[in-house]
């Protein structure tokens, strides 16, 4: 029994092979796209999971109000902890750590700098890794604490460096930057991906910051909030007792931090919420908005039932023309069960192809999407082959469920009921397709909508009214041992260069992470750029009023402000007024010096006038890009011996505020057409299920004289009328959920109804067509092998 249906669910699948492939593409596509997205979603969720004592761990973050805003950082001062943490049963454990940047070690057997590695390094306690659980795999975890010439590296660098991991056991390395000796005393597995924490090696905190005789270091110092402190608070401690550790935190901290402009609260942050923690982003890697799993997870959703019912639909349409099978089969004893199973097997045989294909099609496609987004899905199909089971299971489980509403139809009814093409009353009732046919077609105006309206947004964010000129700036670090004390000489080698039309040098520029600064006497909350006279032209900044800086002693005590720090300070004749202690000069026009979520805030700009760290940035005259960075290149090992420079291009630095965003909108873009896709094959095989129930009725009206646009109007009229009730219902959803999202930023787009006449128009384009092509097909079929008696 089993053989002989398995046999004719072949036959069955071979014989209608059009609608075989639209059934196996459909749920091919749709498989793979759920499992991409279900798997991303997984690997987002899993992310810090793998710390055993997760639930327990906590960032301390400092909190300041201005402004009616909270600004927030995890970078608190050194001694809090020390101090304190005695003094709070509740806490089992506590560890400070810091991000020291990029550093580059040669190995004590490497003879060239040329080949010395870059490490992102922290710099910890002692209890670092009584806190977390990073693996340990040779070796063991020094006392950082006393131990301050101690390094843990991960097993990829250890390899690097030393062949493998267990050769660097208690070898040395030497950091680029000064020469200092590390004594590697362990080697960790390759920190994973799903870490919020990423780092190559850990060094000591305290080593960082050795004591001098007469002079409090860094890290003891109150109110310089440089590193992060988390703690892991003893099982079973409540939110409440935690709160009541952070207000007694917040209470001696402002007692003791005396020159601070304003009174600061504490708060611990849960470490499990720290990937989705936009907030407070410091440190942490790989942030993603948690907002946007929700809108994949509804998407997938989407895809999933859209596929499942454009298989239902098709699979009703092909019982259409199975009337006199089932009615034959009945006539030899089949059973209803007996007929159901036929579904099944073909179902089975269906999806259980589609699924492979879906694999396939995952292998292939998963890189691609990758290499397009810059980012890791995190997909290993392949990896977990349980989870691949349950997969399998589920897929044929639902599909087998979409096919029992064709199956109950075509097997309930008596031999009487079972008449030529289309003329049965078995298929007379059409309620269910056509509101399948209506959620698609309001399902496609919706993600249609939706992937239209923030490819917009984005690119408005990210291109348009920034205020400046973000193409073709130069960024070259001078942070580097071998710049850092000639950064005028570099600046005036590089004014040289025929590729540079200006350079300036600064300590920041537009879009970094700015930590505003606190004038006292105005009361007011700005951000402050330091930097040459030259930085205006550098970004093609408007002087809408008064003169620029110059690069001159006096010019020291002058500011520029923007027109959002005048107005602020409630100036109508702002040029010399004193602001913060200096004399301004001139007003710039207002520019985005942080994300377009962010409102513009008052700012200011006086000479950079300290030998500290900083960038050259220069304006490049030439499209020829490579030309410019060979000339930068010999001009930069000229001046510092080294040809090691630090460079960065200032529109791909600009782009890196909006990476979330840039890869959502990708996916989104991606899936919303596979989802489109399948809306597409669901109208197409609604409108197949409609003409050939109607085949009759369309044969006798031809034979009669209706003309082609006759017959679309009398057989498609219902299917319209779904089509604009499925617009009137996507539209003002969508408008609704655009909108909610759009809210997140301060500046947006203005969407209103005439923005979504291409909406309507793709529509329209799109899905009349896939309505019209079965009546067109069965108008230019010989009528007679419809009208003539079975």
């Amino acid at each position: 029994m089993l053989k002989n249906h398995l046999k004719l669910a072949f036959r069955r699948l071979i014989k209608n092979r059009f609608y075989t492939l639209i059934n196996l593409l459909g749920l091919s596509v749709g498989f793979a796209s759920v499992l991409i997205i279900f798997l991303f979603v997984k690997k987002e969720r899993a992310f810090d999971k793998f710390h055993s004592k997760l639930d327990r761990i906590e960032h301390l973050a400092i909190v300041t109000e201005r402004d009616g805003t909270a600004q927030k950082s995890t970078r608190t001062s050194g001694p809090i902890l020390v101090e304190l943490a005695t003094d709070y049963p509740a806490i089992e454990a506590f560890s400070r750590y810091e991000l020291s940047g990029g550093s580059k070690f040669v190995s004590d057997s490497t003879i060239s700098e040329d080949l010395a590695i870059s490490h992102n390094t922290f710099q910890v306690d002692s209890k670092f890794n009584e806190i977390f659980d990073f693996k340990l795999k040779y070796g063991q975890y020094p006392d950082f604490d006393n131990d301050h010439s101690a390094i843990i590296i991960t097993e990829s660098k250890a390899k690097a460096l030393f062949e493998t991991g267990q050769k660097a056991i208690g070898r040395s390395v030497f950091s680029s930057f000064n020469k200092e000796e590390y004594i590697v005393k362990g080697v960790i597995e390759d920190i994973p991906e799903s870490s919020s924490l990423r780092f190559d090696c850990l060094t000591s905190l305290m080593g960082a910051y050795p004591s001098v005789e007469g002079k409090t270091s860094f890290i003891k110092m109150w109110g310089n909030n440089i590193v992060n402190n988390v703690v892991l608070f003893k099982k079973g401690v409540t939110r409440e007792q935690r709160e009541l550790v952070a207000h007694e935190i917040a209470e001696l901290y402002n007692t003791r931090v005396v020159h601070q402009e304003l009174p600061s609260s504490f708060e611990f942050q849960p470490f499990k919420e720290a990937h989705f923690d936009l907030a407070t982003n410091d440190h942490f890697s790989d942030q993603t908005d948690e907002s946007y799993l929700l809108i994949f997870s509804t998407i997938a959703l989407v895809i999933l039932f859209a596929s499942l019912a454009n298989y239902c639909s098709l699979t009703l349409s092909q019982s259409v023309e199975r009337v006199k099978e089932i009615g034959v089969k009945r006539t030899v004893g089949a059973s209803t069960m007996n007929l159901i199973s036929h579904y099944f097997f073909e179902s089975v045989i269906l999806t259980s192809s589609a699924f492979i294909l879906a694999l396939i099609i995952i292998e292939v496609s998963v890189p691609e999407i990758e290499s397009v987004i810059n980012k890791s899905l995190g997909v290993q199909i392949f990896s977990d082959l349980t989870l691949l089971s349950k997969c399998f299971s589920a897929v044929v489980l639902v599909s087998f469920l979409s096919i029992l509403y064709p199956a109950y139809i075509a097997s309930r009814r008596g031999l009487s009921n079972f008449k030529a093409h289309g003329s049965s009353a078995l298929f007379r009732r059409t309620s269910f397709i056509y509101v399948v046919n209506c959620f698609q077609a309001a399902v496609f105006v919706f993600l249609l909508a939706a992937t239209l309206f923030v490819n917009q947004q984005l690119d408005f964010v990210q291109n348009e009214n920034l205020g400046f000129n973000k193409e073709h700036v130069l960024m070259v670090s001078v942070n580097t041992r071998e710049s850092i004390f000639k950064k005028n000489e570099l600046k005036a080698t590089f004014v040289k260069s025929p590729y540079v039309q200006h350079a300036a040098i600064s300590s920041s520029y537009p879009v970094e992470h700015a930590r505003p600064t606190y004038a006292a006497k105005e009361e007011l909350n700005f951000i402050q750029y330091t930097a040459d006279a030259e930085f205006l032209g550098v970004f093609d900044f408007d002087l809408i009023e008064g003169r620029p800086l110059e690069n001159l002693e006096h010019h020291k005590n002058y500011t520029i402000l923007n027109e959002t720090a005048v107005e602020a300070l409630g100036f109508d004749e702002p040029i010399g007024k004193k602001f913060n202690g200096k004399e301004i000069i001139g007003v710039v026009a207002d520019f985005h010096a942080e994300s377009k979520r962010e409102l513009i805030k008052p700012l200011a700009i006086r000479l950079f006038e300290h030998d500290g760290f900083g960038w050259i940035l220069m304006r490049l005259k030439s499209d020829n890009i490579q030309a410019a960075m060979d000339d930068v290149l010999e001009r930069y090992e000229e001046v510092t011996g080294s040809s090691k420079i630090t460079y960065r291009f200032f529109d791909e630095q600009y782009d890196k505020i909006y990476a979330s965003e840039k890869v959502i909108k990708y996916l989104m873009q991606i899936f919303t057409g596979i989802a489109l896709l399948i809306s597409f094959f669901g109208v197409f095989g609604s409108s197949s299920y409609t003409v050939r129930r109607r085949v009759k009725e369309i044969s006798i009206r031809k034979v009669l004289g209706a003309n082609l646009i006759d017959l679309n109007r009398a057989i498609n009229k219902s299917g319209l009328r779904y089509l604009v009730i499925s617009a009137l219902v996507a539209i003002p959803l969508s408008y609704w959920w655009i909108n909610d999202w759009l809210a997140q930023f301060s500046y947006q787009i203005n969407v209103g109804a005439l923005n979504y006449a291409p909406v309507l128009m793709i529509t329209a384009l799109l899905i009349i067509p896939a309505m019209l092509f079965q009546v067109v097909k069965v108008y230019h079929t010989k009528t007679v092998n419809y009208l003539k008696d079975e």
